[in-house]
Protein backbone atom coordinates (compact mmCIF):
# COMPACT_ATOMS: atom_id res chain seq x y z
CA UNK A 1 0.00 0.00 0.00
CA UNK A 2 1.34 3.58 -0.79
CA UNK A 3 0.13 5.81 1.75
CA UNK A 4 1.43 9.39 1.83
CA UNK A 5 -0.13 11.84 4.60
CA UNK A 6 0.79 15.33 6.48
CA UNK A 7 -0.88 15.20 9.86
CA UNK A 8 -1.30 18.13 12.45
CA UNK A 9 -0.98 16.05 15.07
CA UNK A 10 2.23 13.78 15.74
CA UNK A 11 0.44 11.63 17.53
CA UNK A 12 -2.52 9.53 15.86
CA UNK A 13 -3.73 8.00 18.76
CA UNK A 14 -4.68 11.33 20.16
CA UNK A 15 -7.84 11.37 21.77
CA UNK A 16 -9.14 15.15 20.70
CA UNK A 17 -7.22 14.53 17.18
CA UNK A 18 -10.97 15.48 15.50
CA UNK A 19 -10.93 18.66 17.47
CA UNK A 20 -9.76 22.25 16.17
CA UNK A 21 -7.53 24.00 18.44
CA UNK A 22 -9.66 27.16 19.99
CA UNK A 23 -9.69 29.96 17.55
CA UNK A 24 -9.72 28.38 14.27
CA UNK A 25 -13.30 28.55 12.46
CA UNK A 26 -11.46 25.81 9.48
CA UNK A 27 -9.00 23.78 10.23
CA UNK A 28 -7.21 20.79 8.05
CA UNK A 29 -6.05 18.08 10.53
CA UNK A 30 -4.60 15.93 7.84
CA UNK A 31 -3.91 15.07 3.88
CA UNK A 32 -3.26 12.45 2.32
CA UNK A 33 -2.67 9.61 -0.44
CA UNK A 34 -3.46 6.23 -0.87
CA UNK A 35 -3.70 2.98 -3.47
CA UNK A 36 -2.66 -0.27 -3.27
CA UNK A 37 0.62 -1.36 -4.60
CA UNK A 38 1.03 -4.86 -4.07
CA UNK A 39 -2.28 -6.22 -1.93
CA UNK A 40 -5.25 -7.19 -4.06
CA UNK A 41 -7.28 -4.27 -2.05
CA UNK A 42 -6.73 -1.60 0.99
CA UNK A 43 -10.11 -1.50 2.95
CA UNK A 44 -10.42 1.95 5.33
CA UNK A 45 -12.77 1.53 8.72
CA UNK A 46 -13.12 5.06 10.65
CA UNK A 47 -14.06 5.04 13.88
CA UNK A 48 -17.09 7.84 14.49
CA UNK A 49 -15.01 10.87 13.89
CA UNK A 50 -16.14 14.56 14.74
CA UNK A 51 -14.54 15.83 11.67
CA UNK A 52 -15.52 15.99 8.22
CA UNK A 53 -13.63 13.77 5.62
CA UNK A 54 -13.42 14.86 1.62
CA UNK A 55 -11.88 12.18 -0.54
CA UNK A 56 -11.05 12.77 -4.19
CA UNK A 57 -11.37 9.74 -6.55
CA UNK A 58 -8.13 10.42 -8.55
CA UNK A 59 -8.44 6.75 -10.83
CA UNK A 60 -10.24 3.86 -10.19
CA UNK A 61 -13.06 3.60 -8.37
CA UNK A 62 -13.73 3.57 -4.74
CA UNK A 63 -16.27 0.75 -2.82
CA UNK A 64 -17.84 2.06 -0.59
CA UNK A 65 -20.39 0.98 2.41
CA UNK A 66 -23.41 2.57 4.01
CA UNK A 67 -23.95 1.67 7.59
CA UNK A 68 -26.30 -0.91 6.07
CA UNK A 69 -23.84 -2.43 4.44
CA UNK A 70 -25.01 -1.97 0.95
CA UNK A 71 -22.17 -1.16 -1.48
CA UNK A 72 -22.05 1.45 -3.50
CA UNK A 73 -19.39 3.01 -6.17
CA UNK A 74 -17.88 6.52 -6.25
CA UNK A 75 -15.93 6.46 -9.77
CA UNK A 76 -13.46 8.52 -11.24
CA UNK A 77 -12.72 11.85 -10.66
CA UNK A 78 -15.88 11.92 -8.08
CA UNK A 79 -15.40 13.97 -4.54
CA UNK A 80 -17.32 11.86 -1.40
CA UNK A 81 -17.66 14.03 1.65
CA UNK A 82 -18.37 12.12 5.21
CA UNK A 83 -20.30 14.19 7.89
CA UNK A 84 -18.70 14.07 10.99
CA UNK A 85 -20.12 10.86 12.99
CA UNK A 86 -21.27 9.39 9.59
CA UNK A 87 -20.06 5.61 9.63
CA UNK A 88 -17.11 4.94 7.45
CA UNK A 89 -15.99 1.75 5.30
CA UNK A 90 -14.51 2.22 1.82
CA UNK A 91 -11.98 -0.26 -0.01
CA UNK A 92 -9.67 0.21 -2.83
CA UNK A 93 -8.68 -2.85 -5.09
CA UNK A 94 -5.15 -2.98 -6.98
CA UNK A 95 -6.93 -4.38 -10.03
CA UNK A 96 -8.77 -1.53 -10.90
CA UNK A 97 -5.67 0.70 -10.16
CA UNK A 98 -8.00 2.15 -7.01
CA UNK A 99 -6.12 6.05 -6.09
CA UNK A 100 -7.55 8.69 -3.99
CA UNK A 101 -6.36 11.94 -2.29
CA UNK A 102 -8.24 12.83 1.28
CA UNK A 103 -8.13 15.12 3.89
CA UNK A 104 -9.85 15.64 7.37
CA UNK A 105 -11.28 18.75 8.16
CA UNK A 106 -13.39 21.16 10.66
CA UNK A 107 -14.63 24.31 12.64
CA UNK A 108 -17.16 26.29 12.91
CA UNK A 109 -17.44 27.83 9.09
CA UNK A 110 -16.48 24.09 7.54
CA UNK A 111 -20.64 23.39 7.30
CA UNK A 112 -21.40 26.98 5.76
CA UNK A 113 -18.75 26.56 3.50
CA UNK A 114 -19.63 23.54 2.30
CA UNK A 115 -23.39 24.95 1.67
CA UNK A 116 -22.18 27.91 -0.27
CA UNK A 117 -21.21 25.85 -2.83
CA UNK A 118 -23.90 23.10 -2.89
CA UNK A 119 -21.76 20.76 -1.38
CA UNK A 120 -23.09 19.96 1.99
CA UNK A 121 -26.44 17.63 1.18
CA UNK A 122 -24.27 15.40 -1.62
CA UNK A 123 -22.53 12.16 -0.81
CA UNK A 124 -20.99 12.29 -4.11
CA UNK A 125 -20.16 14.76 -6.78
CA UNK A 126 -18.98 13.56 -9.90
CA UNK A 127 -17.03 15.89 -11.91
CA UNK A 128 -13.65 14.77 -13.88
CA UNK A 129 -10.42 13.86 -13.19
CA UNK A 130 -8.16 16.79 -13.18
CA UNK A 131 -4.41 17.63 -12.31
CA UNK A 132 -5.46 21.07 -10.11
CA UNK A 133 -7.47 19.08 -7.88
CA UNK A 134 -4.40 16.59 -7.16
CA UNK A 135 -2.20 19.38 -6.78
CA UNK A 136 -4.60 20.85 -4.21
CA UNK A 137 -4.26 17.74 -2.11
CA UNK A 138 -0.70 17.79 -2.35
CA UNK A 139 0.02 20.90 -1.49
CA UNK A 140 -2.44 20.28 1.96
CA UNK A 141 -0.44 17.06 2.75
CA UNK A 142 3.11 18.86 1.79
CA UNK A 143 2.33 21.87 3.96
CA UNK A 144 1.11 19.49 7.09
CA UNK A 145 4.14 16.99 6.66
CA UNK A 146 6.74 20.24 6.09
CA UNK A 147 5.01 22.55 8.70
CA UNK A 148 6.15 25.93 7.40
CA UNK A 149 5.51 29.40 9.37
CA UNK A 150 1.52 29.72 9.09
CA UNK A 151 1.21 26.52 8.03
CA UNK A 152 -2.36 26.14 9.78
CA UNK A 153 -3.30 29.23 7.86
CA UNK A 154 -2.00 27.99 4.72
CA UNK A 155 -3.97 24.25 4.98
CA UNK A 156 -7.31 26.78 5.39
CA UNK A 157 -6.92 28.53 2.58
CA UNK A 158 -5.78 25.66 0.20
CA UNK A 159 -9.14 23.60 1.60
CA UNK A 160 -11.05 27.10 0.76
CA UNK A 161 -9.80 26.79 -3.42
CA UNK A 162 -10.53 23.05 -3.04
CA UNK A 163 -14.50 23.74 -2.34
CA UNK A 164 -14.73 26.69 -4.39
CA UNK A 165 -13.16 25.11 -7.30
CA UNK A 166 -15.36 22.07 -6.93
CA UNK A 167 -18.66 24.34 -6.75
CA UNK A 168 -17.32 26.00 -9.70
CA UNK A 169 -17.05 22.94 -11.79
CA UNK A 170 -19.98 21.77 -10.77
CA UNK A 171 -21.69 24.78 -11.98
CA UNK A 172 -20.15 25.24 -14.87
CA UNK A 173 -20.68 21.42 -15.88
CA UNK A 174 -24.30 22.04 -15.30
CA UNK A 175 -24.63 25.28 -17.56
CA UNK A 176 -22.70 23.32 -20.18
CA UNK A 177 -25.11 20.64 -20.35
CA UNK A 178 -27.95 22.97 -21.47
CA UNK A 179 -26.27 25.57 -23.70
CA UNK A 180 -26.02 25.48 -27.66
CA UNK A 181 -23.03 24.88 -28.94
CA UNK A 182 -22.35 28.66 -30.28
CA UNK A 183 -22.81 29.71 -26.47
CA UNK A 184 -20.36 27.20 -25.00
CA UNK A 185 -17.62 28.43 -27.24
CA UNK A 186 -17.95 31.90 -25.85
CA UNK A 187 -18.08 30.66 -22.54
CA UNK A 188 -15.01 28.71 -23.48
CA UNK A 189 -13.42 31.44 -25.23
CA UNK A 190 -14.05 33.78 -22.05
CA UNK A 191 -12.79 31.06 -19.49
CA UNK A 192 -9.05 30.99 -21.48
CA UNK A 193 -8.64 34.41 -22.16
CA UNK A 194 -10.37 36.35 -19.18
CA UNK A 195 -7.40 37.86 -18.58
CA UNK A 196 -7.04 39.95 -22.46
CA UNK A 197 -9.12 43.00 -24.08
CA UNK A 198 -12.06 40.48 -24.76
CA UNK A 199 -14.57 43.05 -26.56
CA UNK A 200 -18.42 42.08 -27.34
CA UNK A 201 -17.21 42.43 -31.24
CA UNK A 202 -14.77 39.54 -30.78
CA UNK A 203 -17.80 37.53 -28.71
CA UNK A 204 -19.91 37.80 -31.25
CA UNK A 205 -17.92 37.06 -33.77
CA UNK A 206 -17.07 33.90 -32.50
CA UNK A 207 -20.45 33.10 -31.76
CA UNK A 208 -21.34 33.72 -35.45
CA UNK A 209 -23.73 35.19 -34.27
CA UNK A 210 -25.12 39.13 -33.62
CA UNK A 211 -24.89 40.95 -30.51
CA UNK A 212 -28.96 41.17 -29.89
CA UNK A 213 -28.83 37.21 -30.17
CA UNK A 214 -25.82 36.37 -28.14
CA UNK A 215 -26.94 38.93 -24.88
CA UNK A 216 -30.34 37.02 -24.66
CA UNK A 217 -28.75 33.55 -24.74
CA UNK A 218 -26.54 34.99 -21.94
CA UNK A 219 -29.33 36.15 -20.05
CA UNK A 220 -31.41 33.03 -20.78
CA UNK A 221 -28.63 30.45 -20.07
CA UNK A 222 -26.31 32.31 -17.57
CA UNK A 223 -28.66 35.16 -15.74
CA UNK A 224 -26.85 38.18 -16.76
CA UNK A 225 -25.19 39.77 -20.01
CA UNK A 226 -21.90 38.89 -21.58
CA UNK A 227 -20.24 41.76 -19.94
CA UNK A 228 -21.11 40.83 -16.66
CA UNK A 229 -20.39 37.31 -16.66
CA UNK A 230 -16.92 38.31 -18.28
CA UNK A 231 -16.65 40.60 -14.99
CA UNK A 232 -17.60 37.73 -12.27
CA UNK A 233 -15.75 35.25 -13.76
CA UNK A 234 -12.65 37.41 -13.40
CA UNK A 235 -13.69 38.35 -9.62
CA UNK A 236 -13.69 34.19 -8.78
CA UNK A 237 -10.33 33.93 -10.69
CA UNK A 238 -8.69 37.06 -8.20
CA UNK A 239 -10.15 35.84 -5.57
CA UNK A 240 -8.61 32.39 -6.43
CA UNK A 241 -5.15 34.56 -6.81
CA UNK A 242 -5.54 36.02 -3.57
CA UNK A 243 -5.73 32.85 -1.75
CA UNK A 244 -2.76 31.08 -3.10
CA UNK A 245 -0.76 34.04 -2.82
Amino acid sequence: MLLKGGYYYDSLIKSDRDLPPKGHILFVFSSGHSKPISKPYIETVHLPRRDYQMIYVHRGAMHYFDKDGNEHIAPEGSFLLYKPFEYQKYILYLNEKAEIYWCHFSGTFAETLLKNYDIYDRKIITLSSKTKYRRLYTSLRTTLENKPKHFVELCSLYLQELIVTIGSDMESNLMQNSMPIALKNVVEYIHEHYFENITIAILVKIAASNKITLTRQFEKYLHCSPKKYLNKFRIEKAKILLLQT
